[in-house]
């Protein structure tokens, strides 16, 4: 018996994406999962659900990963690219999308940590 999806074809779509994105960003900066993982503070099998896209990050864990590994949001999310949404503001851009308002508060909040805690 096959096991059946919890998400829709869209957003599994989505979570495979971004989780490919966690991924590259990881190996590209030389970090095992095992490391990023504790710096998670998750365990090594969930952020391989995450990177397979069977698991979903926590925003916590979404603003932890673009701290240590100094990307940005976006790196990860990886909107669809938009020609004017090159020369917008995150909060014009998530205005642009029409995203639910929950969404573009907790984008909101994540955007301004991460700006609260860059050097």
């Amino acid at each position: 018996m096959s096991k059946i999806s919890k998400y829709t074809g869209n957003e599994e779509e989505r979570l495979i994406k971004i989780g490919r994105n966690i991924r590259e960003i990881r190996e590209n900066k030389g970090i095992s999962q095992k490391t990023l993982a504790a710096w998670l503070n998750c365990t090594q099998d969930h952020l391989s659900r995450v990177e397979y896209g069977t698991g979903r990050m926590s925003l916590y864990q979404l603003i932890q990963f673009c701290k240590q590994l100094k990307v940005s949001p976006n790196q990860v999310l990886d909107f669809p690219p938009d020609e004017r949404a090159d020369q917008k503001t995150w909060e014009e851009y998530i205005e642009y999308k029409k995203l639910k308002p929950a969404v573009k508060q907790a984008i909101s909040g994540l955007i301004k940590s991460i700006k609260e805690n860059t050097p």
